[in-house]
Formats: structure tokens, C-alpha cells, sequence
């Protein structure tokens, strides 16, 4: 169902440089969205750190345009006094009937401990309704959790939890159920709502332009006699404490069953895993089990490689998949998942399968190599249209 009613939007998150935040990236999709739903919106950011003072790159009193959607976007070094007086002209010249705080602690403080920021998010908001999106919690909320995050978490905790009670938000909502466990906790009801992907499918990928890339980066597509080709595709960062195993092996023992060759193309900022990426290249790669590092690649580029590949890889564990949003990129466009990673529990009870909303979802297991052929596309879909009428009903109080 959709809003009938006009609202006019305010989203406000940290910063909105477009490729590089995440939440940024999300938060724009969503208020374009909302946009073209018939709802008014604009995007205010509060702490950009690719912004410099008070301008950006032409220095015009930091306003800058989000397409076709007014925005602002304010320096991390700007003082918070400035940045008030800036964002509370921006506001009252957009009279906004609702804000969405898109919420990150790490976007906030460079540590992640964003001591105090409720303080100058009140003076902004004033009476303004607030509805308040938890895409992390904070650090330590696992079983077994190690000290320093322990430690790093109680304080980020503290943090969430003041944000929480000054600004008195009238939705919550995140978009897993172990971050809505986590809340719980702290007596902060919060209801879901999914992740959409973040790449735009695209109608006409280009598959031969894509052909030439994998080659150049050393997965052959294959000739005549060659046996078919798995493309498994790896998109976004990888955490260094991720193992191959037993996914390699699993992987493998498929490809000598069923006749295949496998490739597996990492695209995307890895981040932390680049290094193990490499040493996996240079220890594992051969002529029938291919692994390439794409590296960053436009839009349009991602797009015709999720379209193209046979699977996808998440390396998110299976109780928070729904954080993931390379997860629900790959879902968008129809990409049967591979979970491989099942290792967080929690101190309180989780639905059952809760990484397995979609039926493309798939929990890695010792049967891989059985089922691997079972698992077929769906048609690119987006998400978004559906994600951003659910949260059109939670602004209107309907969707909770």
C-alpha cells in the first residue's frame, strides 16, 4: 500500500560522498526513491569528511546538489555550532514534516564513539518527528566477543542508547534480527526493514565487454573442449579473518562431480582481505579453479558481472546476512548466495533461519557439492520500489 498522504522527507546521515559510505550511498537510493513515490525529500549530512570547511569543491557556503534532490552536506571538521546554524537555515527552508536518521556510530567519530553528537542533533531537529534507522549497533554484542570490543561497545552502547532517549525517535527500525535483539536489550523496540541492493540493475549488460575484463584479469571463459564454466562472483570488502575453507574444498569437489571449471571474481574495495585475496591467488589459482581480484569497477560493470555469474559469495555471517547490503545487491539481481560463514551467536534467541528470507539464500554445508547444481537465477528485480513503500508506511505509523 502506498502513502497517499504527501510527506515531505529530511534524510540525515554523517556523510554522502557518493561510492564511498555505504549508508550514504543507501540513504540517497532511499530518498530518491521516496521522491519518486510523490514525497518530497532532501539530504542533509553532518559530519562529511570529504568535505573540507564549510564548502565543497567550489566552497559555496557547503551546499551541494544530490541530483535532483536539495542537499547539504557539512564538514566533519566544521564547528558543531556552524553546522547547526547551517543545517537549521537548510531545514527551515525546506520544511520537512518528518527526519530519518540514517545511523552508523563509525560515521560519527573516527573511533566509532560518538560521545555527545545527540546534543547538536537535537538542536537541529527541534520538534521535527524522527525516525530513527539502525543499520549497526555496536561492537561486542556476540558470544565470545573480545575484550577490546567489549570495552569499544559499552561506550558505543552508551552512545546509542542517549541518541535514543533525548531525540525520543517514534519509529526504530533496523535490518536484522539479531541487531533488533541487541536493542531490545536496551529496551528500544525496533521493527525491520530489509536492505535493497545498491547497484543499479542494468536492462542491457554488456557480456562481451565483461568477457574481455575476466580474461584480462586470468579467467578464461573457455573454448572448444574446454569443460562449462561456474562463475562465482565475490563483490565488496572481505574481512581478514575470513577462511576459504571448507568453500574452496566444497567448491572443488562440484567441479570434479559435475565436469566444471570454476572462477571466482572478487570486484569491489576490499579493504581488510585484499592481502588474503592475494595469497589465495597465488596459492590457489589454476586452469580449472580461477580466482581474479577485478578491483573497483563502475556500476555498470558490477552489474553485468552479478548478471553474468552463477552464484554469488558472502562472506557476512548467516544470523546478520541482512545487514549485508553487497548480500542484497546480489539478491536484486537474482544471484543464488552462497552463506559461508555461520560463526556469531548471541546471548538471546534468534529465529530460526534468519539469513534465509530469500529462497536464494543458501547456508554453506558438507552437501555443497550435491546441491550446487540445484541452485538456479531468478530474474533481476529491485527491491527498492517495495523497501521504500514499507518505510513510507512506518513514517505514517502503519508499518511497525
Amino acid at each position: 500500500m502506498r502513502v497517499k498522504k504527501q510527506v515531505r522527507i529530511v534524510f540525515i546521515h554523517s556523510g554522502l560522498e557518493p561510492g564511498r559510505d555505504g549508508v550514504g550511498d543507501y540513504t540517497r537510493l532511499l530518498a530518491e526513491e521516496c521522491a519518486r513515490q510523490g514525497h518530497p525529500t532532501a539530504l542533509l549530512a553532518l559530519n562529511d569528511a570529504f568535505i573540507d570547511g564549510v564548502g565543497g569543491a567550489g566552497g559555496d557556503a557547503a551546499q551541494a546538489t544530490g541530483g535532483d534532490l536539495p542537499t547539504l552536506r557539512l564538514g566533519a571538521a566544521m564547528p558543531w555550532r556552524d553546522r547547526v546554524r547551517a543545517a537549521r537555515a537548510f531545514l527551515d527552508a525546506f520544511q520537512p514534516d518528518r527526519a530519518s536518521l540514517q545511523w552508523v556510530c563509525y560515521g560519527w567519530h573516527p573511533k566509532g564513539i560518538p560521545l555527545g553528537v545527540e546534543q547538536p542533533l537535537r538542536a537541529i531537529l527541534g520538534a521535527l518527528p524522527l525516525h530513527l534507522m539502525v543499520h549497526e549497533t555496536w561492537l561486542g554484542v556476540e558470544q565470545g566477543a573480545r575484550w577490546k570490543d567489549r570495552l569499544v561497545g559499552a561506550l558505543q552502547r552508551h552512545a546509542v542508547v542517549r541518541l535514543w532517549k533525548t531525540l525520543q525517535p517514534q519509529a526504530v527500525q533496523t535490518t536484522n534480527p539479531a541487531w533488533q535483539g541487541v536493542l531490545a536489550g536496551q529496551g528500544i523496540a525496533a521493527s525491520l526493514l530489509p536492505l535493497f541492493g545498491v547497484i543499479p540493475i542494468d536492462p542491457a549488460p554488456d557480456q562481451a565487454g565483461l568477457a574481455t575484463l575476466l580474461q584480462a584479469h586470468g579467467i578464461r571463459m573457455g573454448g572448444e573442449g574446454d569443460d562449462p564454466l561456474w562463475l562465482l562472483a565475490l563483490f565488496g570488502s572481505l574481512h581478514p579473518a575470513w577462511s576459504p575453507e571448507p568453500l574452496f574444498s566444497h567448491l572443488e569437489a562440484a567441479a570434479r562431480r559435475h565436469g566444471r571449471r570454476v572462477a571466482l571474481a572478487a570486484a569491489g574495495r576490499m579493504h581488510g582481505g585484499e592481502a588474503l585475496w592475494d595469497r589465495l591467488m597465488a596459492e590457489r589459482h589454476s586452469d580449472r579453479f580461477m580466482l581474479a581480484k577485478l578491483g573497483e569497477l563502475p556500476p555498470r560493470q558490477v552489474s553485468a558481472l552479478l548478471q553474468q555469474a552463477d552464484f554469488g559469495v558472502a562472506a557476512t555471517p548467516w544470523s546478520i546476512l541482512g545487514k549485508s547490503a553487497t548480500a542484497a545487491t546480489m539478491l536484486d539481481h537474482g544471484l543464488p548466495v552462497i552463506v559461508t560463514r555461520d560463526d556469531l551467536s548471541f546471548p538471546f534467541p534468534l529465529p530460526e533461519s534468519p539469513g534465509a528470507a530469500d529462497p536464494l539464500v543458501h547456508r554453506m554445508g558438507a552437501d555443497l557439492a550435491e546441491r550446487l547444481p540445484e541452485w538456479h537465477r531468478r530474474a533481476p528485480a529491485s527491491r527498492l520500489p517495495a523497501v521504500a513503500a514499507q518505510f513510507l508506511e512506518t513514517l505514517a505509523g502503519r508499518g511497525a
